[in-house]
């Protein structure tokens, strides 16, 4: 540790203090609300605050004892704020603020969530697709939820940062993956054509992001975009699930379907890459790959009767190999 830096800083709560500062000037202030609480909670059981060097693998399953037994949480929410304490653990760990024999998570697994089951059935997805809202409201989460899809299942805080003036290559950042202890990934792919006739419609001449005339923050669009989108799906007789999450679910779940590699598919989502090293995964190749799993995934929902064989077979070849 820097003979420099003073204990103050190297607590636990001035370690969250300054990343949810971070996470706020960047706009993630969803995150920055559960770090907070997580902090809050830590707080409390720490009973006020603590030096990086004094977490040990006991206080971590006290905290977790407590947050079931005092704070009444159950595993989902259990699982977000361990994960969260993580997180701030792992910052003084990068930044050199402490330095462990034994790690306090060495011993402590963190439940993964369910996967959320909200991918729809390709007629159903094709519904909302080939619909044509005229309420102006259904119009923009019929759109929204389009763009998602012919642009890789890119998560709606992404989007809506994306200045698209002049842009045919779509490259970005996850807001979610940034400042993560397993680095930033650059997302590329050409922004099909499919994709360019909405954000045509939607764009601002002037700052090329996505304009549709409201004043909401972000967090007030994203609950409009969610019961705009349950709006559409009753107006056309859906009684599945549908929200924004869908379009991602669906390009992945298609993805999968028609055989695209499962290492395209985490690059088009953006997911962490593990495979470092491997000459098929440097950058101008998985524009490449981007843009023609991107491709067959938008063939497939215009023409799902030319795969039906090919999926079938698929996944015949997959029940012998079990």
């Amino acid at each position: 540790m820097n003979s420099t830096t003073t204990k103050e800083e190297t607590t636990f709560q001035a370690v969250c203090r300054k990343y949810i500062s971070e996470l706020e000037e960047e706009g993630r202030k969803s995150y920055a609300t559960l770090l907070e609480r997580n902090s809050r909670y830590f707080a409390e059981f720490i009973k006020g605050d603590i030096l990086l060097s004094d977490i040990t693998p006991v206080l971590i399953d006290g905290y977790s004892r407590f947050l079931k037994v005092k704070k009444g949480v159950g595993d989902t929410t259990l699982g977000m704020m361990m994960s969260r304490t993580r997180t701030i653990i792992n910052r003084g760990v990068k930044q050199q603020l402490v330095k462990y024999d034994v790690h306090p998570f060495l011993n402590y697994s963190i439940s993964t969530p369910n996967v959320r089951e909200v991918d729809l059935p390709i007629g159903v997805f094709n519904k909302i697709r080939l619909a044509h809202p005229k309420e102006k409201k259904l119009r923009v989460a019929h759109d929204l939820f389009c763009l998602s899809f012919y642009l890789g299942g890119i998560n709606l805080i992404d989007l809506l940062q994306i200045n698209f003036k002049n842009v045919d290559v779509l490259e970005y950042v996850r807001t979610k993956s940034r400042n993560t202890t397993h680095g930033t990934r650059t997302i590329s792919f050409s922004i099909p054509s499919q994709a360019k006739e909405i954000i045509d419609l939607w764009m601002n001449k002037n700052t090329g992001r996505l304009d549709f005339g409201y004043k909401f923050s972000y967090q007030n669009f994203s609950r409009y975009l969610t019961r705009s989108l349950a709006a559409l799906a009753k107006k056309l007789g859906i009684t599945e699930k549908v929200i924004y999450y869908s379009a991602r679910k669906s390009f992945a779940q298609y993805a999968s379907e028609i055989g695209i590699p499962d290492g395209i598919i985490d690059y088009c989502l953006g997911h962490s890459d593990k495979s470092k090293g491997v000459i098929r995964y440097y950058i101008k190749v998985r524009q490449k790959q981007a843009d023609m799993a991107i491709a067959r995934v938008i063939d497939y929902v215009d023409n799902p009767e030319k795969y039906k064989e090919y999926i079938e077979l698929r996944s015949d070849i997959m029940l012998m190999r079990r």
